[in-house]
């Protein structure tokens, strides 16, 4: 019985080699997809992480409505988890150009 489904098998490749191919090609190309980028995301978050460092970006960044003192940043910058602080007076400005 098992030989006669095994011949049955290799007949009905042998008729249609081409679409068989076919599939196993479109399987290949999905699964080498798939494996490249499971492992480009570790590559892509080490190089993020590198460009961050190596431009000395902020880690935190503490925002306030109404502001921090000099006295607030001074305090902030004194724990002992924080290599450097320092505030920064940021303004939204709605302007207009003037026509002639």
């Amino acid at each position: 019985m098992n030989n006669v489904m095994n011949r049955n098998l290799l007949r009905s490749i042998r008729r249609s080699l081409t679409r068989y191919v076919a599939i196993v090609a479109i399987i290949a190309l999905g699964a080498g997809i798939f494996v490249g980028l499971r492992t480009t995301k570790r590559d892509m978050i080490a190089t993020g992480q590198r460009y961050i460092d190596e431009q000395n970006m902020f880690d935190l960044r503490l925002l306030n409505t109404y502001g921090w003192s000099d006295e607030q940043v001074a305090s902030i910058q004194a724990l002992p988890e924080v290599e450097d602080a320092e505030g920064v007076i940021l303004v939204d400005a709605i302007a207009r150009p003037e026509r002639d």
